[in-house]
């Protein structure tokens, strides 16, 4: 396993201890909250794959491997929070569970995750940034995809030396705690501490993606907004869905 495999790798290990934590902090147990967890974070990496795809068919065709395998190869943050969002609220709509205590215990772990999933990306020098001069900017290893990116559109010729880029990765490391800031100044205001997350983070995001080089952009930021947005208006959807006694009930309750 590459060092960006190993990075992904400890990000869902971290989100998945520390959704556990607050589970058993809340006394919120039961196997249909573990199963709804369990299923939003299959879905949420099974999106992050195919959304991935989607945006790089041209890819795929040449890959198939990108499609298929079990590797962390070819993941797309957005697919993450679209898959696991959509599948974690359906299913809690399902099981009768409250869709926004789930959330917000699910929340903290899945910031961490984001983060560490982009030092990932820091490492193995993926989403790198426009090419910058000024404060923070970062040095370009010759030969790199970076530097590879700058020969293609242009930047410098083959063999001149490599620019250097705006850190955009590592900007991207600090969005998701932002995002969880907002979430703990709101999370006792259930729905809305959920609802703040997801449109915090996805504001943040698609910013983010005006620094980054054009051909390590990954999706046009409206659609990366898009597909951020889309996740809390199905969260609205979930809670005008869910009867209100399922918020209120006594923990003990929604566990079986």
């Amino acid at each position: 396993m590459n060092a960006y495999g190993a990075w992904q790798l400890t990000a869902v290990l971290a989100a998945s201890v520390i959704t556990l934590a607050a589970l058993a902090r809340d006394r919120f147990l039961g196997w249909r909250p573990l199963l709804a967890v369990f299923v939003a974070g299959l879905c949420g990496l099974a999106g992050a794959r195919l959304l991935k795809v989607a945006f790089h068919l041209a890819e795929a065709r040449e890959d198939s491997s990108l499609i298929w395998s079990l590797d962390f190869r070819g993941l797309d943050m957005a697919g993450v929070v679209l898959g696991g969002t959509l599948a974690g609220g359906l299913l809690a709509l399902l099981l009768h569970l409250p869709w926004a205590r789930l959330a917000n215990a699910a929340i903290p772990g899945l910031a961490v995750g984001m983060s560490l999933s982009k030092v990932g990306c820091w490492v193995a020098g993926c989403c790198f940034g426009r090419v910058y001069e000024g404060l923070g900017a970062v040095a370009v290893e010759r030969f790199s995809d970076a530097h590879l990116a700058e020969i293609g559109a242009g930047v410098v010729s083959p063999f001149g030396t490599p620019r250097t880029m705006f850190p955009v990765q590592l900007l991207e490391v600090t969005i998701p705690l932002v995002a969880l800031a907002f979430w703990m100044r709101f999370k006792g205001e259930a729905p809305r501490g959920p609802l703040v997350f997801l449109a915090v983070y996805g504001v943040l995001k698609a910013l983010a993606t005006l620094f980054r080089f054009p051909d390590a952009a990954g999706d046009p930021p409206l659609v990366h907004l898009a597909l951020y947005l889309t996740p809390v208006a199905a969260l609205v959807w979930v809670a005008a869905s869910t009867s209100t006694k399922l918020e209120t009930a006594h923990p003990s309750s929604s566990r079986s």
